[in-house]
């Protein structure tokens, strides 16, 4: 299996997080976990980990094949892009030591 991570840095301010956050839960099934994290279906994705931070959040994915994760990282952006209407999204990847436990 191989773990990514998704830092998402918006280029406006951090409203536009909680609404990008609010949007998730809003239009996705999801799953709070504790208060700054859940899990959320996104459709051509599956379970995606969200953890929301100040002024930035945090989305964990995994897959069996470099193939599969590339094809999971784009349909998320896909995804957000169209959650976050005219903001612009900046989304820094990277691998993953270790399978988050919420996505094992």
């Amino acid at each position: 299996m191989i773990a990514m991570t998704a830092t998402l840095h918006p280029s406006a301010s951090v409203p536009t997080l909680q609404l990008l956050g609010q949007d998730l839960r809003r239009h996705h099934e999801h799953h709070l976990l504790v208060i700054d994290q859940m899990l959320v279906f996104v459709p051509k994705v599956g379970q995606v980990l969200v953890t929301e931070g100040r002024g930035r959040m945090r989305f964990d994915l995994v897959a069996d094949t470099e193939d599969a994760v590339r094809a999971l990282m784009d349909s998320l952006e896909s995804d957000l892009r169209s959650l976050a209407r005219a903001q612009e999204l900046l989304l820094e990847w990277e691998k993953c030591p270790a399978i988050p436990d919420q996505l094992r």
